[in-house]
């Protein structure tokens, strides 16, 4: 009797041993797989981001590759006698000097990977040159030139490419798809102070979009984004406090390996 306690407790001890290894195999599992999958867009295309620079310079600790967040924000005139726009995410865009201290470019000799597009619209405050609040929708409040509003339409019923060295990368994607309009509009309050549209805190809810599939800008080659507008557009300049078209890529910035490491840069 005795050793058949003995040989059944042997028995139990194995079951449970192999029980135990199977639930943390696979918690093991489940857990990579959710640092694969994020389920946070921003944190996706970071780890998209992390991914694709470590296959290509074969690499598996991530403070190698020392990446930087960045927005690349590029600004251009709208005018009623043009409706296709060429930006530079490297060069000035811009014709008026003021405005191109407002743009922020891509730097030298950096791998920029692209995780969301935005394309919107500003006011240029010509007298006190600054720029008012990005907007992502047409506002009737906000576009009170003659015919401002519908000129405007122009910009979100046409498309935009993308291309390194002629070579298309995104073809007539919708700016339609960058379209965010808040449940609160812009209007004027007390003593004229105006009350800006609410966006969330979201990049969606600030009228990004997802680039997909992975896109990285190199910028020793020659890396376009082509805005063209369709439909009416006699009055998008805007009149004195002029329109601006606005563009911005947000990403990360790879510049080279690190030698040491010694960095663990976040998507936050």
């Amino acid at each position: 009797m005795k050793n058949l306690k003995t040989y059944l407790g042997l028995v139990l001890a194995i079951v449970a041993s192999l029980a135990c290894g199977f639930i943390f195999d696979h918690e093991s599992i489940a857990c990579a797989s959710m640092m694969v999958v994020a389920p946070d867009p921003l944190r996706a295309a970071f780890s998209r981001c992390v991914e694709t620079f470590k296959a290509k310079y074969n690499v598996s600790d991530i403070s190698e590759l020392g990446l930087q967040q960045y927005t690349c924000r590029m600004l251009k005139e709208l005018s009623n006698t043009n409706n296709s726009y060429t930006l530079d995410p490297k060069n000035k865009n811009a014709t008026n000097t003021d405005i191109q201290t407002f743009e922020q470019l891509l730097p030298d000799k950096v791998e920029f990977f692209v995780g969301f597009i935005r394309v919107g619209y500003r006011k240029w405050d010509a007298t006190n040159k600054f720029l008012y609040p990005l907007f992502s929708h047409e506002d009737a409040n906000y576009l009170t030139v003659a015919n401002e509003l519908n000129s405007m339409y122009a910009l979100f019923n046409g498309n935009i490419d993308i291309l390194t060295d002629n070579s298309a990368r995104t073809v007539s994607f919708l700016n339609d798809n960058f379209r965010r309009n808040p449940g609160q509009q812009y209007e004027l309050v007390a003593s004229a102070q105006p009350f800006w549209p609410a966006y969330g805190p979201t990049l969606e809810d600030k009228g990004y979009h997802q680039a997909a599939p992975n896109l990285v800008m190199d910028t020793n080659k020659v890396n376009q984004l082509k805005v063209l507008l369709k439909g009416y557009q006699a009055a998008i300049a805007g009149g004195a406090n002029y329109n601006l078209l606005e563009v911005d890529l947000y990403g990360w910035n790879f510049s080279g390996l690190m030698n040491s490491g010694g960095n663990c840069p976040i998507a936050a």
